[in-house]
């Protein structure tokens, strides 16, 4: 995995060029709009105000407000900086399942290429919503599970697990589906038929 370290590295920051570049040009559309009115909202009437701006979690609500009282501006750039900063730190989080789940340098190389370059992945790395950082949590939730099923339990993974897993919901409800998905991929890939049932 060493050799592989510096091709990650350069892979990360083209990614994050890739990001970037027209962040803050290109106009708030409808749905990246609400997030900028609901960060408003929590700023004018606290975070109680996130309970009642939208029907989905409030996780990205809260955190571009969180961006916007900081730099003192609600702008296009500010709003999409959690899910910029969430995209880049996907290409490496992606790398890390890879070399987890298959174990070749190569492969991990590729698929931090693949990520990075993703136009679905890039699109949502510059949405002013939830759904980039909603990935990054979800790839960290396959790897905590992974190493759980791999490793054996530890009280590190499990709060990792439930530290994410809420970190998820707080984004998206259907994180749920992951969840589930994630489980049945354990179960499946690992073979865990004689564990016991709590694990």
């Amino acid at each position: 995995m060493k050799r592989t370290w510096p091709w990650l590295a350069v892979i990360t920051v083209f990614g994050g060029v890739l990001r970037i570049i027209g962040l803050g040009t290109t106009p708030l559309w409808l749905d990246e709009s609400y997030t900028a009115q609901c960060s408003q909202q929590i700023l004018a009437e606290g975070v109680s105000a996130a309970a009642t701006c939208d029907h989905i979690s409030p996780g990205y609500y809260l955190l571009a407000a969180l961006a916007s009282a900081v730099t003192g501006n609600s702008s296009e750039f500010t709003m999409r900086l959690f899910a910029m900063t969430a995209g880049v730190l996907t290409i490496p989080a992606m790398a890390l399942l890879a070399k987890r789940m298959l174990g070749n340098d190569r492969v991990v190389v590729a698929v931090a290429l693949a990520t990075a370059g993703s136009p679905l992945v890039l699109r949502y790395s510059q949405e002013a919503r939830g759904y980039s950082l909603l990935l990054l949590l979800g790839v960290c939730y396959i790897i905590l599970n992974w190493d759980l099923a791999r490793k054996g339990p530890s009280l590190w993974r499990f709060v990792g697990i439930a530290f994410v897993a809420v970190g998820m919901i707080w984004l998206h409800l259907a994180a749920l589906y992951l969840m589930v998905a994630a489980g049945l991929l354990m179960l499946w890939q690992l073979r865990i038929t004689e564990w016991p049932l709590w694990a």
